[in-house]
């Protein structure tokens, strides 16, 4: 019973390809004096090359251990763990947020931002509204390298 191809198709297509290719293709084959015995005695002396990476030894003695999450020392002998940050910051923030919201509505706080409303209007600035020249012609001379860059297919890794 033939066994399939693993390449693919089965064993008559493969030989009657290899076949082909063989007579037409390649050269003859070179007359061998390796016996099956000596084959086993090569595989005999073969050893696990030293790029392997055996797990049970890679880091010499070295316990294996799992990592941990960053940690801040407080104090002398006590540590905090920072992922614990994430959560009270964001109570913080919540906290905060609440807080001003309420301050806003304060009467002291509403006669504070109409005196002070935070804005300043020049007449410079009214004057030169907008971004600097060299803003302008800057993004237009890079846009103009992008676009020979593209056509060119520089970008293109291929």
């Amino acid at each position: 019973m033939e066994q399939p191809n693993p390449v693919g198709g089965d064993h008559a297509d493969s030989d009657s390809r290899h076949r082909r290719l063989a007579t037409t293709d390649l050269p003859a084959a070179a007359p061998s004096n390796v016996s099956p015995a000596a084959v086993r005695s090569f595989r005999a002396q073969l050893t696990i090359g030293e790029d392997v990476v055996d797990p049970t030894t890679w880091a010499g003695s070295v316990p294996q251990a799992s990592g941990i999450a960053p940690r801040v020392r407080v104090g002398h002998g006590k540590w905090f763990n920072l992922l614990w940050l994430l959560p009270i910051g964001l109570a913080v923030l919540m906290v905060a947020v609440a807080a001003a919201k309420g301050l806003r509505n304060t009467p002291s706080v509403q006669q504070f931002i109409t005196d002070h409303p935070g804005t300043i209007t020049s007449a410079s600035a009214v004057a030169n509204a907008g971004f600097p020249a060299w803003v302008g012609w800057a993004h237009f001379f890079n846009l103009f390298l992008m676009i020979f860059i593209i056509r060119s297919g520089g970008a293109d890794p291929q």
